[in-house]
């Protein structure tokens, strides 16, 4: 029982030392950290700009044709490191690949976007339903750019992860706070 006494006051002492520490920084450390927060933050914010800008084209009916279809895959590892214990492991993520043609304007295109924002599932289902559905062959509708026709895709998924958009909020606040305390 001691032992555990002795480990979490030594975690105390380190959360207290190492907050110390970024506060006799003070404003650098704050200001370093809401601008790396801010940059990630903008870039995300993109990422729903131009999803919305995608929505406002108009959607080509029947424009569109299959030339390839296959699933991407990738291993990615995952894990954590703690005082006591440690954890990793490894997955296989999976996404759908198309190569498409489509006329516009009388010109013929080719593009390999399925979508703007193309996720990686840990699960092969949609994958493999999306690559069944988009058979080469198959007739798709397209949205298509008006200002650059070479920019299209045939489907315009919704961003959903909003995980990265909540840690640039709290890498911002964190330095605000940080900067705040530094000037008391």
């Amino acid at each position: 029982m001691d032992e555990v006494k002795k480990i979490n006051e030594s975690i105390v002492r380190i959360k207290n030392d190492l907050l110390k520490v970024l506060l006799s920084a003070g404003y650098i450390t704050g200001i370093l950290m809401m601008i790396v927060g801010f940059v990630m933050l903008l870039s995300e914010l993109g990422m729903f700009y131009k999803i919305n800008e995608i929505n406002g084209w108009e959607k080509q009916k029947g424009i569109g044709k299959i030339v390839e279809t296959y699933i991407e895959t990738k291993s990615e590892s995952d894990g954590f490191s703690g005082l006591i214990w440690s954890n990793s492991y490894r997955m296989l993520l999976y996404r759908v690949r198309v190569a498409f043609t489509y006329t516009y304007n009388g010109k013929e295109y080719t593009s390999y976007k399925f979508s703007y924002h193309e996720p990686w599932y840990d699960n092969p289902t949609i994958p493999q339903y999306e690559s069944h559905v988009l058979k080469p062959g198959t007739i798709v509708d397209v949205w298509v750019n008006p200002a650059d026709p070479d920019d299209a895709y045939i489907a315009n998924k919704s961003y959903t992860q909003y995980d990265p958009i909540a840690i640039d909020i709290a890498i911002i606040l964190a330095g605000a706070y940080i900067v705040y305390n530094s000037t008391k």
